[in-house]
């Protein structure tokens, strides 16, 4: 009896397969076999909210055996025809390794309601100095829509420690809009070498992204969002520093205001952000008032309505960027001096 009953299950579980994805799930990518490093890394799941539906887009990078490179891929789950994009970037030499695309949707991206398209997604491709891509989920080209020429970054603009962690989201609908404005939140990961902790220090980042009239700007950044946590070795036996220190970003699971003060304009907001330690262990960790954080920024701090691109502009970044690094190099040494293996 007992067999019977598993076979039939199997038979229905595989013909449920056929029109449904159920959950929790094994998601099959189509991979090639063989060889060294191949195979999905580094997998980031956003959701694209429409009017009538919500469908989960999984990002990640793979090794291309037409070109021997590592590209940017998406990857619709609850899609069965042609569920694998390939991302390329309209007149730029894509580089040897293509990875930590940060991905974000737009106002518009999520407005276009179409059964013939997929639409559009956003990615920071680097963050210092800014450049954003706009890539179809159709034709699988992406277009450069903001960039380094753009506001003439000099390098004092360039800083390659601040890399894509979690997906950029937009804050909660609770926040009226500002018209010609759109913000975004994420966490970016910090990637520093030879900082005191280690040959390699990565950690958690905090950043809001804003777009004006199609100028971008990070308008904060937090160098370190570690919350003073004793982070898992390299070699998963204890929380000192040797050789790799990794507490990478992995994605912001939710962010809900469940209550707000009119009265005093507070938000009772939780925002849900995972995390891996030593590429071993994923945790969750729900941090309160995210929201009033931020708004409190635009209440002490003197901050412009709009963002203008000049030479000033490039001042301002590369005093920002300077500030961020001594930061972040501050307090890998202070780990490492609480962290002594021994």
């Amino acid at each position: 009896m007992n067999k019977k009953k598993l076979k039939f299950q199997k038979r229905y579980d595989e013909l449920l397969s056929r029109y449904y994805l159920t959950y929790p799930s094994i998601i099959n990518v189509p991979f090639e076999l063989g060889g060294f490093l191949k195979g999905p890394e580094d997998p980031h799941v956003i959701l694209k909210k429409k009017k009538k539906y919500e469908e989960p887009i999984i990002i990640f990078n793979m090794h291309a055996s037409e070109d021997g490179k590592r590209r940017i891929y998406a990857f619709h789950p609850h899609r069965k025809i042609d569920p694998l994009v390939k991302f390329s970037i309209e007149d730029r030499k894509v580089r040897h390794k293509e990875k930590n695309w940060a991905p974000f949707f737009s106002y518009h991206d999520e407005s276009e309601n179409s059964v013939f398209s997929r639409g559009f997604i956003h990615f920071i491709y680097t963050y210092a100095p800014l450049e954003i891509l706009k890539c179809s989920l159709n034709d699988r080209i992406c277009e450069m829509v903001f960039e380094a020429s753009t506001i003439e970054a000099s390098d004092k603009n360039k800083y390659g420690d601040m890399r894509g962690g979690t997906q950029f989201v937009k804050l909660p609908t609770d926040i009226p809009q500002v018209n010609g404005k759109q913000m975004w939140l994420g966490f970016p990961k910090s990637h520093s070498s030879g900082c005191g902790c280690g040959r390699h220090y990565y950690r958690p980042m905090l950043s809001l992204l804003v777009e004006t009239h199609g100028a971008y700007h990070l308008e904060l950044v937090v160098p370190t969002m570690d919350f003073e946590r004793d982070v898992l070795s390299w070699d998963l036996k204890g929380s000192y520093c040797e050789g790799v220190s990794i507490m990478s970003p992995n994605s912001i699971a939710y962010w809900e205001v469940v209550e707000q003060d009119v009265e005093n304009e507070k938000f009772d907001d939780y925002l849900g952000f995972t995390f891996s330690e030593s590429d071993a262990t994923t945790k969750v960790v729900v941090l309160k008032n995210v929201l009033n954080y931020i708004l409190d920024i635009y209440k002490e701090k003197r901050i412009r309505d709009h963002f203008e691109i000049s030479k000033e502009s490039d001042n301002i970044i590369g005093n920002t960027l300077q500030c961020v690094k001594d930061k972040l190099w501050d307090d890998c040494a202070k780990y490492d001096k609480t962290h002594k293996k021994g």
